[in-house]
């Protein structure tokens, strides 16, 4: 997914980690966390449980 920076932050992105999957069955990302540039961004993980075919995301954040 393509957004433009000035006006959303992709968590993952910021972090590094945009290769770690969120779906069970897939080989892209497709899940995502989107922020405004002022936020700043201090953790994201992915959870591998398997209670959806969809993994759980979480971010921690300063506003």
């Amino acid at each position: 997914m393509n957004i433009d920076d000035s006006i959303l932050k992709d968590v993952a992105k910021e972090l590094d980690k945009a290769n770690v999957l969120t779906f069970a069955t897939g080989l892209d990302r497709i899940d995502y966390i989107f922020v405004s540039p002022d936020i700043e961004v201090l953790d994201y993980e992915v959870l591998i449980k398997n209670m959806s075919d969809h993994y759980p995301i979480i971010a921690k954040i300063r506003i």
